[in-house]
């Protein structure tokens, strides 16, 4: 049995970056290497890159935003300069306390 082409409703095919349906929190977007669909989840929203798992390509995440304060790796940079700034604070005490303070 063959169908003409206008009979048969077509599924609307969604742009990147909009959940598959209201309901469900999963998003779609397309490989520009391979043509793969890649699902993802808002948590993945803060990862620069998205992996495509059938050619193994890095794929631009369309939720990414790098002013995002909340960025985990802009989030890692700060808290790793921080750290650095409290311990060369520490560290400079110390050497004042033992060697420049008379005993």
């Amino acid at each position: 049995m063959k169908h003409d082409a206008k009979s048969v409703p077509r599924r609307k095919s969604r742009p990147a970056g909009y959940p598959l349906s209201p309901d469900t929190p999963i998003y779609r977007t397309t490989c520009p290497y391979c043509g793969a669909d890649i699902y993802y989840t808002l948590e993945m929203k803060h990862e620069k890159k998205l992996i495509c798992l059938s050619c193994l390509k890095d794929v631009p995440n369309p939720h990414y935003d790098p002013s995002d304060p909340r960025c985990l790796r802009r989030a890692l940079r700060t808290g790793i300069s921080v750290f650095i700034c409290v311990a060369a604070c520490i560290v400079a005490a110390w050497l004042v306390w033992r060697y420049a303070l008379p005993v």
